[in-house]
Parts: structure tokens; C-alpha cells; sequence
């Protein structure tokens, strides 16, 4: 799965309140993501809660940890699913449980991504492999 981002400012999610709770959006807060709008951006797994969609997205401009924002920032550009992905369950940071899509290493360790998140070695290079494999794909 390919995804476009069509917004790189959390605005776009003020019109959902339970979002932006969960969010911690705040009228100070940063509001723009390190995304660059018109950039693809390779789509690892998909999760579908808390709240709205997720895209797990890899940047393709050397960030080596998977990057979660809402699916409302983007426009699927290729809405192939994975060959790699199976339906498991999400922990997010607040301990809700969510279906998503991901490859089958997020299924058997789904605290990878947060743990490639904090840096820690083995899930970077396991999040790199798996990059290289989808990229492939896609």
C-alpha cells in the first residue's frame, strides 16, 4: 500500500474531539508533522482505531523507525495489500486494542514499532528489513 500525504497540519483533525484528546492537540501545541505533502510514502501496516485509521508509514528520506499518524493526512495512492500482512491486534500508547494489518514480525511482537520508535537496535534492523521487503512490493 502507497499513501500521499495531503496534509502535514494536525488541523485536519481538529473536527474529531476524541482525536484530538488522544492526540494531546492543544490551541499551543505544534500542529504541523514532519511529513512532506505530495510525498508517497510506503505504507507498513494499517491499523483501524483509536478513533480513525492509522497509517504506519516508512519515510523513504532516511528516518529508520516507522512514523503512525492518522489516515486523514493521506490520500491512498495504491490500495494493494501487502502479501506480508496479516490481521492482528495494536496496542496503542494508551493500551487500547485495535485490529490491524501488519506484516507478520508486528504480529508476533506488536511493541516492534515503539520500540523502533525509542531507537532500540534489533527493532530498528528488523523495521529495516522489513522496509526493504515491502519496497520491493511496492
Amino acid at each position: 500500500m502507497l499513501a500521499r500525504c495531503i496534509s502535514n497540519d494536525f488541523d485536519i483533525c481538529r473536527g474529531n474531539i476524541d482525536l484530538v484528546e488522544f492526540l494531546g492537540l492543544t490551541s499551543a501545541s505544534a500542529s504541523h508533522a514532519p511529513l512532506v505533502v505530495g510525498q508517497e510514502y510506503l505504507v507498513v501496516a494499517f491499523a483501524f482505531g483509536p478513533f480513525v485509521p492509522w497509517l504506519f508509514i516508512a519515510d523513504r528520506l532516511g528516518l529508520r523507525y516507522p512514523l503512525i499518524y492518522p489516515s486523514c493526512m493521506f490520500s491512498i495512492t495504491d490500495t494493494r495489500l501487502s502479501k506480508t500482512w496479516e490481521r492482528c491486534l495494536w496496542v496503542d500508547s494508551r493500551g487500547g486494542k485495535s485490529a490491524w494489518l501488519a506484516p507478520r514480525v508486528f504480529a508476533q511482537a506488536p511493541g516492534l514499532p515503539g520500540m523502533a520508535l525509542e531507537g532500540d537496535p534489533d527493532a530498528l534492523a528488523t523495521f529495516g528489513n522489513l522496509v526493504s521487503l515491502l519496497s520491493l512490493e511496492f
